[in-house]
């Protein structure tokens, strides 16, 4: 189970620190002696500090966007929905023609690992750039931007 305090006594009842084995002169905090319990409390104020959280989320969102802008730039370029030209990075998503999504999912991943992975393979033939909603759309049959584009035709 282990101890709650990380001190032990001796005979003479004197306590001393599990961790540097050198005696109390008073009675200690929970984390050892005095010297280990500073180090301890430095280092779950550095572990605590809210401060480097919003810089670190920033740095994985800016790598990941990094990431989706080259895989897009790779397969569509300029980078664009390949049905209805939408732009925005955002919305753009990409297809598998053979629908075989899942088992693709299954094998690359999803969201980065997914740009990872198509960028250690070295770009394999096979996707296609859509926004999201031509994407999905795709599952009904055809999406309704080629459908317009023929009416007006």
């Amino acid at each position: 189970m282990g101890h709650k305090y990380n001190y032990t006594f001796t005979k003479n009842q004197q306590l001393y620190c599990l961790i540097c084995k050198k005696p109390y002169r008073c009675k200690p905090p929970q984390t050892g002696c005095i010297e280990h319990f500073n180090y301890y409390k430095k280092w779950l104020d550095y572990r605590i500090n809210f401060e480097r959280k919003p810089n670190r989320i920033k740095y994985h969102k800016d790598k990941f966007k990094e990431k989706k802008i080259l895989v897009l730039s790779h397969y569509s370029n300029p980078i664009k929905c390949n049905c209805c030209g939408e732009k925005i990075i955002e919305f753009l998503t990409f297809h598998h023609p053979k629908n075989d999504g899942k088992s693709d999912r299954e094998k690359r991943g999803i969201g980065g690992r997914f740009y990872y992975s198509l960028i250690r393979d070295n770009f394999p033939s096979g996707y296609e750039v859509l926004c999201w909603n031509c994407n999905c759309a795709k599952r009904y049959g055809e999406c309704p931007h080629k459908q317009i584009k023929q009416s007006t035709s």
